[in-house]
């Protein structure tokens, strides 16, 4: 449209030229008026791209505070032994971090039963959390692609023998597996939205996991003296947290240290049980006697950290089916750990489903690896 097909200005225009000869300075009065008219419609031109840049803002405020609801935030939570890191991921799960070896993922808050072993040959009740542990023999496997649908359960398993890739099982089941920092991660899940939300979570341990792991600790790893001293002066009752890592020590060299099978986070009664057991220890010299015959490839090594406002120091605990009993360490002193105090330890991912426990048949041509 040209300045002068406005309508009310061709009006008021033609007004001026039939009463021109009465009018003074007619080409300045029109110019004033064409003047003022084009102002009138910039006002009008520069409101409305007010009232869009207001809508844009509010679309980015807008936005920007949709995301920030979606963004995975620590949690407080209640007291538990299973990982006790909760996250809510843009699904509306509420999630918590599992690690193993050099990488971690986020699953679902509700999954709650632990395999050590391979995948799926093992029943269970609910959705699994799986690692294949390094003393187990690779040749062995399960010889079933996925179970059968009525004994079927979703799960995430660390290190397992699947190749990278998707597969389509019955009944609306996908499997994805996933190679991250070295660690194959499969997925299995009706559900595709969970299946991506925790794969696509999968991220490598560059220092420590989600509880202050490191992916490996070295033979002369740092322990402070007088922990229990200094845990006993500090009031009991204002431990917050207690974080356990466990390393298995099979077939590593001694530079590069043990590896990291889980982290998790011990809080509130929990936390204050077991370091009320740890600070009441009695100091032990003795090296713990193992059961006879008995074999144990590697044994498992437990990094116990507890936080107090006061301090927070760490204490280290060898674990093996072979002990009969059990020494915690803390710097040069041993101490005695009680049998209660080892199960307090070794709860959630740190007490799996044992192989024994599940149906391992050997690879062949009439039961193929997976």
């Amino acid at each position: 449209m040209t300045p002068h097909d406005d309508p009310t200005e061709n009006l008021i225009t033609r007004t001026l030229e039939d009463h021109a000869a009465g009018a003074p300075s007619d080409a300045s009065l029109l110019t004033g008026v064409h003047t003022r008219l084009r102002r009138r419609r910039n006002t009008r031109v520069l409101g409305a791209a007010v009232l869009a840049c207001a809508a844009v803002t509010a679309t980015i405020t807008a936005g920007q505070s949709l995301n920030s609801e979606v963004t995975p935030a620590k949690e407080p939570v209640a007291p538990q032994t299973i990982p006790a890191a909760r996250t809510q991921s843009n699904t509306g799960l509420s999630l918590r971090w599992e690690s193993y070896k050099t990488v971690q993922v986020l699953v679902p808050a509700s999954w709650k039963t632990y395999v050590s072993g391979p995948a799926p040959c093992s029943l269970s009740s609910g959705p699994v959390i799986g690692r294949l542990s390094p003393w187990l023999d690779r040749q062995r496997g399960c010889a079933l692609a996925v179970l059968p649908l009525a004994d079927r359960q979703e799960y995430v398993w660390f290190d397992d023998v699947q190749k990278p890739g998707i597969k389509q099982y019955d009944g609306g089941w996908t499997e994805e597996t996933r190679e991250v920092a070295g660690v194959h991660v499969s997925v299995l899940s009706q559900n595709d939205a969970t299946r991506r939300a925790i794969l696509d979570s999968a991220t490598p341990i560059l220092t420590t996991d989600e509880y202050g792991c490191p992916p490996r600790i070295g033979g002369d790893q740092a322990f402070h003296e007088s922990s229990s001293r200094r845990a006993r002066d500090a009031d009991l009752r204002a431990v917050s947290t207690v974080s356990i890592c466990e390393y298995w020590g099979g077939g590593v060299s001694p530079v590069r240290g043990p590896t990291l099978l889980s982290g998790s986070r011990l809080t509130g009664d929990a936390a204050r049980a077991l370091a009320t057991d740890l600070t009441d220890a009695a100091p032990d010299t003795t090296t713990p006697e193992t059961l006879p015959g008995c074999t144990d490839d590697g044994g498992r090594t437990f990094v116990v950290t507890i936080t107090s406002p006061m301090a927070s120091w760490p204490s280290r605990l060898s674990y093996s089916p072979c002990f009969t009993s059990y020494r915690i360490g803390e710097g040069s002193t041993q101490r005695t750990a009680s049998r209660h105090l080892v199960d307090l330890i070794r709860t959630g991912p740190h007490h799996p489903s044992q192989p024994t426990d599940l149906i391992l048949i050997p690879n062949n041509k009439t039961t193929p690896a997976r």
